[in-house]
């Protein structure tokens, strides 16, 4: 068994999870007062929208940017990225969209 490959991606160790927890926490309050303008890539009647997340953004803050910029929608994130990945991130804008997703 000594032979078996080791993985490319080994589990994080405690310490990189401490240190990334603190990244996340002190960039969350960075994003906050330095968001910058979202790009809607989809929107439609039945409350689905989609926007273009750009690398080294967290999910959240996205989340919390879009629910200060509509105040009247019931925003729910359907799925998350990860901070350092680039793509499409959809949300709902209503509770029937969120059932549906």
């Amino acid at each position: 068994m000594a032979d078996w490959p080791k993985p490319l991606n080994p589990p994080p160790t405690a310490d990189a999870h401490r240190i990334e927890t603190d990244r996340a926490l002190l960039t969350k309050g960075e994003e906050s007062l330095n968001c910058k303008a979202l790009t809607i890539l989809y929107q439609d009647e039945h409350g689905l929208l989609a926007i273009d997340k750009p690398a080294g953004r967290y999910c959240e803050a996205i989340l919390e940017q879009l629910i200060r910029e509509r105040p009247d929608d019931d925003i729910i994130m359907a799925h998350r990225l990860d901070r350092d990945t680039s793509g499409v991130m959809l949300f709902t804008t209503n509770p029937t969209a969120t059932k549906a997703v």
